[in-house]
């Protein structure tokens, strides 16, 4: 039961995850990116 239970939450929470993700735009994360090795000098 509780491995189930466990297998199940785990799936939840990788939906939510991909939802998230999808919420962000995709532009927004690129310029995210392409500033980090401004930020990390």
């Amino acid at each position: 039961y509780i491995q189930r239970n466990h297998s199940n939450s785990q799936q939840h929470l990788e939906i939510l995850v991909q939802q998230a993700w999808n919420m962000i735009p995709q532009n927004v994360i690129r310029g995210y990116i392409n500033n980090v090795p401004v930020i990390c000098q």
